[in-house]
């Protein structure tokens, strides 16, 4: 044999030797490239479901914020109702007797006066109920509101004083 045909016979060997040692370590890092690609889509689908969640909570939140302020209304139109109630009874509102009510065409028969004072109500109770009369370096009140309203639910006065 001669010496080229030696060497070329050694060289092939240490480069199948060499193919040998390197395929797995290739193999592993092929099987690592994929799985990180495989975390990265589940991570991304577990963000938009976690988006998506969010989404309908501020939805959910919205529409219970409504039917709070609904509530309140209808628990006023109620109070108010029930005032109206006993002014009758004690005779102080023969002035709206009639002899029969009219009903509106949509059949809310509610005096659009009433309409309006329980909308303040739920209004005073809204503010009543929020922080927006607190100074915000301190937490304490910058002003004290006093409203007087009249027998038919007519605000008569309206004054806003600072707090001492």
């Amino acid at each position: 044999m001669s010496t080229g045909l030696i060497i070329a016979i050694v060289v092939v060997v240490l480069i199948a030797l060499a193919l040998v040692a390197l395929l797995p370590g290739m193999r592993k890092r092929g099987e690592q490239r994929k799985l990180e690609g495989r975390r990265a889509e589940q991570a991304d689908h577990h963000r938009g479901e976690a988006e998506d969640r969010h989404a309908r909570a501020d939805v959910a939140e919205k529409e219970a914020r409504l039917a709070q302020q609904e509530a309140g209304r209808s628990r006023a139109e109620a109070e108010l109702h029930e005032s109206r109630a006993g002014l009758h009874d004690k005779g102080l509102a023969d002035d709206e007797l009639d002899g029969g009510r009219r009903g509106r065409a949509d059949g809310d028969d509610t005096d659009p006066r009433d309409r309006e004072l329980a909308d303040r109500k739920v209004a005073q109770h809204d503010h009543d109920h929020a922080d927006h009369d607190h100074d915000e370096r301190d937490a304490r009140p910058v002003a004290e509101e006093t409203r007087t309203v009249d027998a038919e639910g007519r605000t008569v006065q309206d004054e806003r004083r600072p707090l001492n």
